[in-house]
């Protein structure tokens, strides 16, 4: 340094410059989420100074997420699906900062879809299986009756989801279902199935008598099972001249010899 005089004088200074604060990762997309499971993304700053603050610069977190300002880590418990993009910034104490992009993707919580109303079922007849669907969630998938039971003899498969079984009694049924994925996530649907009673014949064992060269007609009548119905002869024979109606049941045609039949 010179003064106006003339006199000058010298001396050797030294600047330590510390490098800014640098965010890791490096932008791109985090860890993505699900709909109702608890989630966690931390971010580091290596450099700088210390004492970070963080924020968030441009768009938004996920619904249900939060930055930690001093700690930059996202967590908490997203409430809405989809894409998510954003910027954070690290700050350290002395105004060094660096800014990255970030995007995290939220996927939606599982859902039944399955329709309520189930196909029906016949007791003592083994029960078409049903197989549960799942959408959304994380595989694999879990499934437990919370409220009420399928009907009696019926199972539900705790890793299918696939009812089956053979009905042992008739009615109708509501139970809830409901599923659980990987990350312990659940949704629940109730369902309906109706058992049909077991098929029975309905007539009394002793049909009215007939006489041999006079029209004769007796219909049988079914209770229970699933129309429509089919009609057969298992052992022994009708009188001559008469027939069964596999459709209907009927029993009709005029007799042509005399005596007393009995017939499955």
């Amino acid at each position: 340094v010179t003064d106006s005089a003339g006199g000058s004088t010298s001396q050797t200074f030294s600047v330590t410059v510390t490098a800014g604060p640098s965010i890791s990762p490096a932008g791109g997309a985090l860890t993505a989420g699900e709909v109702g499971a608890g989630y966690s993304q931390p971010l580091s700053a290596s450099g700088g100074s210390g004492g970070n603050t963080w924020t968030v610069t441009t768009g938004v977190l996920p619904n249900g997420l939060t930055l930690g300002i001093s700690t930059g880590t996202i967590s908490g418990t997203p409430t809405a699906s989809g894409p998510f993009t954003f910027s954070i910034k690290v700050t350290d104490s002395l105004g060094g900062s660096d800014t990255n992009s970030f995007s995290i993707t939220i996927v939606p919580g599982p859902t039944i879809s399955t329709a309520p109303m189930l196909p029906s079922g016949t007791v003592g007849v083994s029960y078409s299986p049903v197989t549960l669907g799942a959408t959304g969630g994380t595989a694999p998938f879990s499934w437990s009756i919370t409220v009420g039971a399928p009907p009696n003899g019926l199972t539900l498969g705790g890793s299918t989801g696939t009812i089956s079984g053979t009905p042992t009694s008739g009615g109708t049924v509501n139970f809830t279902v409901q599923v659980s994925d990987a990350k312990s996530v659940t949704a629940t649907k109730v369902f309906t199935i109706t058992i049909a009673s077991g098929l029975t014949i309905g007539t009394a064992p002793t049909l009215p008598s007939g006489t041999v060269g006079a029209a004769y007609s007796q219909a049988l009548n079914a209770v229970g099972g699933t129309s429509p119905y089919t009609w057969v002869i298992t052992t022994g024979a009708l009188p001559s001249g008469l027939s069964l109606n596999a459709a209907t049941g009927a029993i009709t045609g005029t007799p042509t010899s005399s005596g007393t039949f009995n017939f499955t």
